[in-house]
């Protein structure tokens, strides 16, 4: 699959439009703990002119989660803010046997699907970057944040 997205730098993106993309390396990273925010990360990242974009995010984002599919569920259509959304859910067990719910939202549900009609194999490995940690029905929950998630689905083998 091809990209052919031109990428800007810092000095061009301007807050009334999203879906910029960029090209920056981290140039440093802490940990903050504000009165108004409780424990955050902060981040400054350098474009290849040296400007800097400096970001914070709470600490409810996780950097990554790899486990197994295991108790996979039906992909659902639910009602969000007045608008069809999908989402299905399942857990994700390690190599220790520990597994956490997990929630898929819009077009990672497709991107599941997809790999199961290609697959045809319901074993699978699951790795989600910037992944989002919330809590749903007394339970933690690991889900994709936003566009932000990078999410990869292998076939498991299993032994």
């Amino acid at each position: 699959m091809s990209t052919n997205k031109s990428v800007s730098l810092l000095k061009a993106i301007k807050p009334y439009k999203q879906g910029w993309h960029i090209q920056v390396k981290l140039v440093h990273s802490c940990r903050q703990k504000t009165n108004y925010g409780g424990d955050t990360l902060m981040l400054i990242f350098a474009d290849e002119t040296g400007d800097k974009i400096h970001c914070t995010c709470k600490k409810t984002y996780i950097q990554y989660v790899i486990g197994q599919v295991t108790s996979l569920r039906d992909i659902q259509t639910v009602q969000v803010s007045d608008k069809d959304k999908k989402k299905v859910e399942f857990r994700l067990m390690d190599s220790s046997g520990e597994s956490i719910a997990c929630c898929l939202w819009g077009k990672y549900v497709e991107q599941l699907d997809d790999h199961l009609q290609q697959t045809k194999y319901p074993n699978m490995v699951c790795l989600i970057r910037f992944a989002k940690i919330g809590y749903y029905k007394g339970e933690v929950q690991v889900t994709n944040a936003f566009d932000a998630s990078l999410i990869l689905f292998r076939t498991a083998v299993i032994d």
